[in-house]
């Protein structure tokens, strides 16, 4: 872990890269029945080290409106000193931001229980999905509803794979099983 943080640390300006990590999916137990623990892991190209607020008002910019957009602080957790706009410190626990980049390359596999879904569970996953709501974010607020920027988090210990300025950090090259042993690890949390 200590050299993810080292490699995060380094980047320096607004760097795209390549992430893969580990995320409980948000699908409740009812959708597969009781005692079944969903989760998927996904890798996606977006930026590390990028402003929201500078972002926002770029974008703002560009439809012509006014540059007066102010990002709130943190809801939660504290920005880790000297790494503003990249690493999260929150109840002892380090939290990765990122931006999805627009038509990013972005796959996800779905496991239940530790082992790859079943097509039967995927459909059933599938279609909880698409009966799912999806709000848009606070830009709305500010007039944005095409090309939001899009700040995510991921907690570093369920970081997988980050690539982003010519290096990359694994953790499944140092895994014996590759990603059946990080699912089996992360089905057991």
């Amino acid at each position: 872990m200590k050299n993810l943080v080292s490699m995060i640390e380094a980047v320096k300006g607004c760097q795209f890269a390549n992430i893969t990590f580990v995320s409980d999916s948000g699908i409740p137990q009812y959708v597969l029945g009781k005692g079944n623990k969903v989760f998927s892991i996904i890798r996606t190209d977006c930026q590390l080290n990028y402003s929201y607020e500078n972002a926002v008002n770029n974008r703002l910019a560009k439809q012509g409106d006014d540059k007066n957009f102010v990002a709130q602080s943190l809801s939660w957790g504290q920005w880790v000193e000297g790494q503003e706009n990249k690493l999260i410190e929150h109840k002892g626990s380090l939290y990765l931001r990122y931006y999805e980049v627009a038509n990013a390359d972005r796959g996800r596999a779905w496991f239940v229980n530790g082992r790859y879904a079943t097509a039967e569970e995927f459909q059933k996953i599938m279609d909880y999905l698409k009966s799912k709501k999806t709000d848009s974010n606070r830009q709305t607020e500010v007039g944005l509803v095409e090309n939001q920027v899009k700040p995510k988090v991921v907690k570093l210990v369920n970081v997988l794979r980050l690539a982003a300025n010519g290096c990359e950090w694994d953790r499944l090259t140092t895994a014996p099983d590759g990603v059946s042993t990080v699912a089996m690890a992360y089905s057991a949390q």
